[in-house]
């Protein structure tokens, strides 16, 4: 009888009263943070036609976006940064910019933006506005992600 009430009171602690547990998982650790760059094609456009830029910061944290443009000749311009809070939008008119910045009506290349953060932190395009020349274009994130639609005047 004894042992059943011990057996009991055993059972009874075991279900009722579970034993504490220490845990020795530490607290999430933020992800590294490291030079990422995104590169943006102008697909022929000049300096002087409209260009849109859309940044997205991804990330509660803030980023600092370097912006550097290279022309189809290969000449390299550092444009002014820009700094975005946590998970900020903006949309930039880049003609003033490059007006600005002495480029005149050369073609365009592609402009280069890097920041310091994690992976796909920042989200970046291109909008090319219809000119006489011909239709526009949307040119989002990179290079190697850039396609030409199938069913549109248009490359994403």
């Amino acid at each position: 009888m004894l042992l059943t009430r011990v057996c009991l009171s055993l059972l009874f602690c075991t279900v009722v009263c579970p034993a504490q547990t220490v845990s020795t998982r530490s607290a999430p650790q933020a992800a590294p943070r490291t030079p990422q760059e995104v590169l943006l094609l102008f697909s022929g456009s000049r300096a002087n036609d409209r260009i849109l830029l859309t940044l997205n910061n991804n990330h509660i944290f803030d980023l600092a976006v370097t912006a550097t443009l290279y022309t189809a000749s290969g000449q390299q311009t550092v444009l002014p940064s820009f700094s975005l809070v946590g998970n900020e939008s903006r949309l930039v008119e880049l003609q003033p910019i490059l007006q600005a910045a002495g480029v005149g009506n050369q073609e365009l290349g592609w402009l280069k933006l890097d920041y310091t953060g994690g992976y796909l932190n920042l989200g970046a395009q291109l909008t090319l506005y219809q000119t006489p020349n011909g239709m526009g274009v949307d040119s989002p994130r990179s290079l190697s992600t850039d396609f030409k639609s199938r069913s549109r005047q248009a490359a994403f």
